[in-house]
């Protein structure tokens, strides 16, 4: 035959999934922190949202800073990045860049 017939299907790897999740939370929380950038207009999501938006962030943070509680220094160095350069004057929804509209 192939090969393939006596392949079980995926197996798990504890080290493969722990990269994983890390990547996941970190790259969520970027993606997050651009979501108000998608309102055409200032509030654009309603009040509820800002709520949920600030929960999610909250929940991101939490989940890096257990990267630094297990030891690894990345976790810290990514909240650092996270509050220098993903942070937006509030509100913030789209703006053109030359301040045009």
């Amino acid at each position: 035959m192939n090969g393939m017939a006596n392949r079980a299907g995926p197996t798990f790897h504890e080290q493969a999934f722990s990269v994983y999740m890390s990547l996941s939370a970190e790259l969520g929380w970027l993606i997050l922190r651009l979501l108000p950038y998608l309102q055409k207009d200032e509030n654009a999501f309603g009040e509820g949202w800002r709520v949920k938006y600030a929960v999610l962030d909250d929940s991101f943070r939490f989940m890096v800073r257990g990267l630094t509680e297990i030891g690894k220094k990345f976790g810290e160095a990514f909240i650092t990045l996270v509050d220098e350069k993903f942070s937006f004057r509030q509100p913030f929804h789209y703006f053109e860049a030359d301040g045009s509209a």
